[in-house]
């Protein structure tokens, strides 16, 4: 029975009974730790023994850990590959795997013996090395600059209510339209805010409104009055803020009435028959005085033109 021993390099660290330890390797290695094995074999001074047998295989499972901080990319090899003239063929040759910062990463080691291979024991080691390579931690800066919030989260608390009317008097009956803004600590418009209206004094009615303020912060009541006076309109936000504004109707004023247009000589259509008419009845009253008397006269044999007696 020949028994070959190949010592153990590591990388890393290799866990043996119960602790993981730290073992010299070829290469670079980064403190890897070999944290558990369990299956075949036994482990000891680095040295993973078996004792095989023509056509048979053992294995263990090996559980690697990256302490560090950053990902290392690991490439493990067993060495050497094979023994006994090619007899014995351990896997994994060569594996090629990620750790990730602070994680875990399990592999099988499995070694088969095949037909003519000499019993015996069988000893190997692992080689890890890494292509992360490790870099100092950057020295923090003394007063490092506050990075901006990108998207900071926007203050829907109502501070301030703004109200405004579409004029300050109108006439009885006419829609008075009172607008509201509501505002945040920042000033800045606050959408999807539900407001209540309501009139504190005066003789006025809300006849409609927009309860909620729109994207630009605003809405807005409509209030009517059917008598003259004034009224104060009150917007509550919550109840963190709120608004007044007075608003005042007029009674309708009533014109009067035109008088009648003269007529271009000065003198209406109205006196102008009267005299006219006046005129033609004196004409008539004449002619038919004038008419009679010489009916008189031609009776009597008298000059008509003589007996005509002007008023």
């Amino acid at each position: 029975m020949t028994k070959l021993t190949v010592f153990v390099v590591l990388v890393s660290c290799l866990a043996l009974i119960a602790l993981p330890i730290h073992l010299g390797a070829e290469g670079n290695n980064q403190s890897i730790l070999i944290v558990s094995h369990e299956g075949d074999g036994e482990w000891e001074d680095g040295h993973w023994t078996v004792t095989l047998w023509p056509g048979e295989s053992k294995s263990a499972e090996l559980v690697f850990h990256n302490p560090l901080d950053v990902d290392l990319d690991v490439t493990a090899r067993a060495t050497p590959c094979s023994l006994d003239n090619g007899n014995v063929v351990f896997c994994f040759c060569t594996r090629t795997f990620t750790i990730a910062a602070g994680g875990n990463y399990t592999d099988t080691l499995v070694v088969t013996a095949d037909g003519d291979t000499t019993p015996g024991e069988y000893s190997v080691a692992i080689v890890l090395e890494t292509d992360t390579p490790l870099e100092p931690d950057p020295e923090p800066d003394p007063d490092p600059d506050p990075d901006p919030d990108p998207d900071p989260e926007p203050d829907l608390t109502p501070r301030r209510v703004s109200l405004t009317a579409s004029a300050s008097n109108k006439t009885v009956g006419e829609l008075h339209r009172v607008s509201a803004v509501v505002y945040n600590q920042v000033d800045e418009p606050i959408p999807g805010i539900s407001l209540t209206w309501s009139i504190p004094t005066g003789d006025a009615t809300i006849v409609d409104v927009a309860a909620t303020t729109n994207s630009a912060g605003v809405a807005w009541a409509d209030v009517r009055s059917l008598v003259p006076g004034s009224a104060s309109v009150r917007c509550y936000a919550g109840t963190t803020a709120s608004g007044t504004i007075s608003i005042a109707w007029s009674a309708a004023i009533v014109p009067d009435p035109e008088p009648p247009a003269p007529s271009e000589g000065g003198l209406s259509k109205t006196v102008i028959f009267m005299i006219v008419l006046l005129i033609v009845g004196a004409g008539v009253f004449l002619y038919l005085r004038w008419k009679k008397r010489r009916t008189e006269a031609v009776e009597a044999d008298l000059d008509p033109l003589e007996s005509v007696e002007l008023p």
